[in-house]
């Protein structure tokens, strides 16, 4: 009876044992199956899924970087060369320079993006030059103001550096609205004398297009504005015209200048009374991609003893000269706001892409195309 016993004591214990391993792995799979549930629906296709977006998301944020650089990308207003949005917001600065014989050469006219020359007292000519999508480390000599150089000024609402004018210039600035950067007043920070060039006042005033904007800022005016450009072919492109390799201007005697066009350079030197004009900056040649020839009226003030004053309203003729060739233009200026525009058979110039010399001549000047 106790060996029964003792066999029956032993079979249980063994199905125990068995009934308890049973559970132990039935829950072992139950705890499996339960973590496997807590983990991400097909884990690695979503792990996929998020590295796509991601790389999606870059893709479209490189994507918006570009479209924003093109969008930045611009053609300069007055030269229609590659520039910035930012870059041709920029207010422009035109320079009074002296063109006296005693002060040539002239510095940073070759960064200027357009140059105009017109007849002062006596048989002199001024340029004023203006700057905009380049910067003139040092520019000059700067001169004094006329009125009709004030009333193209502001064609293009630019701040005007001068030194001094005339008194009819002199009031015109002080009443009128205009951005009036005049070396009389402005700090010797703005404008300065340069003696490095061996040349004596009134010769030798200087300043930087830096030197100017900031001068302007101090003063209260907006650095940047909305005024409008001229049209430019993309590429430079003949105008069909007539030939025109040496383009003789002669104002009087003695003073002349000659257009020689450098076809390696597709751009137009300039000799001014028998010596090849260079800027001081650098002694490089000018670069001129367009000459425009507009033909107006001077005449003595009628008020004022020893100055001219020019007649450039209305509509007038004129030439435009580039790539070796010139045609007949018209030009029309409208009143002392609007801009002056130059037309070809009834539609408005396009220019080439470069720096461009408008010379306001009269009926006397002598022009020679050289043909």
């Amino acid at each position: 009876m106790k060996k029964i016993l003792t066999k029956i004591v032993t079979v249980l214990i063994i199905l125990t044992m068995i009934l308890t391993v049973a559970c132990n792995k039935k829950t072992e799979e139950e705890e499996e199956t339960v973590a496997e549930s807590m983990l991400p629906v097909e884990s690695e296709e979503v792990s996929e899924s998020s590295v796509e977006a991601t790389e999606s998301e870059m893709e479209t944020k490189a994507l918006g970087t570009e479209v924003s650089e093109t969008e930045s990308e611009a053609y300069a207003k007055f030269s229609g060369l590659p520039t910035t949005e930012v870059r041709n917001n920029l207010r422009p600065i035109a320079v009074m320079l002296d063109n006296h014989p005693d002060a040539r050469m002239h510095a940073g006219i070759r960064q200027a993006d357009m140059v105009f020359e017109m007849r002062v007292e006596g048989t002199y000519t001024r340029y004023m030059a203006l700057f905009h999508s380049q910067d003139a480390e040092l520019l000059g000599p700067i001169r004094s103001a006329r009125k009709y150089y004030i009333e193209r000024m502001n064609e293009f609402e630019a701040g005007y550096a001068h030194v001094g004018g005339s008194s009819e210039a002199t009031e015109i600035l002080a009443t009128g609205n205009y951005i009036d950067l005049d070396a009389m007043i402005a700090p010797p920070s703005a404008m300065w004398r340069y003696f490095e060039t061996g040349k004596v006042a009134p010769h030798n005033m200087y300043g930087s297009t830096e030197s100017l904007r900031e001068f302007m800022q101090q003063i209260g005016y907006e650095e940047t504005n909305d005024t409008e450009g001229y049209l430019f072919n993309q590429t430079a492109e003949k105008p069909n015209g007539e030939k025109a390799e040496e383009v003789s201007v002669s104002y009087f005697a003695d003073n002349n200048s000659l257009f020689r066009y450098v076809p390696e350079t597709q751009t137009y030197s300039l000799t001014k009374d028998g010596v090849e004009q260079v800027d001081e900056n650098d002694q490089e040649p000018f670069e001129i991609v367009n000459i425009i020839i507009q033909e107006a009226v001077y005449y003595p003030h009628p008020t004022i003893g020893g100055i001219l004053t020019l007649d450039h309203f209305g509509e007038g003729t004129g030439y435009y000269i580039s790539q070796g060739e010139y045609i007949p233009i018209t030009w029309v200026k409208e009143d002392l706001a609007s801009r002056t525009k130059y037309y070809r058979d009834g539609e408005e110039l396009k220019l080439n892409p470069g720096q461009t010399w408008i010379l306001v001549t009269e009926a006397e000047t002598l022009i020679d195309f050289g043909d």
